[in-house]
């Protein structure tokens, strides 16, 4: 969702250029903690709550709507339009957060949300183990002769 708005490149990029103290790799996170800080703050402010906004938008496209068709006029219709490139607007947005939200349980649940039932582990003895969601070790290769 950040990554479409107009301004998110000129953010970062301002933010990253904020002097630090130390030198080399001591830089990086305090660049990194300082960024996500901003980021969030930045977030609530340009995009605020992705549902009320999508509910603000539906409800000004009805309203829109309502005074178009008691007035057809150019003004109106202008309005209306408006308010329908903005719907469309904080829909992309809406939808931007479920694949975001998507993505990190994919992440988090890893192979059980594709519906795979086993997971292989190589260990450090290069041996291979296969392991089931619950994390209990189902096949030992080094049973096998």
């Amino acid at each position: 969702m950040w990554t479409t708005h107009s301004e998110f490149l000129g953010v970062v990029r301002r933010n990253w250029q904020y002097p630090t103290v130390g030198s080399g790799m001591m830089q990086l996170p305090q660049k990194l903690t300082r960024l996500k800080n901003y980021l969030k703050e930045w977030n609530k402010t340009v995009f605020g709550n992705v549902f009320d906004n999508v509910a603000a938008a539906e409800q000004g496209l009805k309203e829109a709507d309502e005074a178009y068709d008691q007035d057809p006029c150019d003004r109106t219709l202008v309005e209306r339009n408006r308010c329908s490139a903005e719907l469309v607007q904080v829909l992309a947005q809406d939808e931007a957060f479920w694949r975001q939200k998507a993505g990190i349980r994919w992440a988090k649940d890893g192979s059980e949300t594709r519906g795979i039932s086993t997971l292989l582990y190589r260990s450090s003895d290069s041996e291979y183990h296969f392991w089931d969601p619950a994390r209990r070790r189902v096949f030992d290769k080094s049973n096998c002769n």
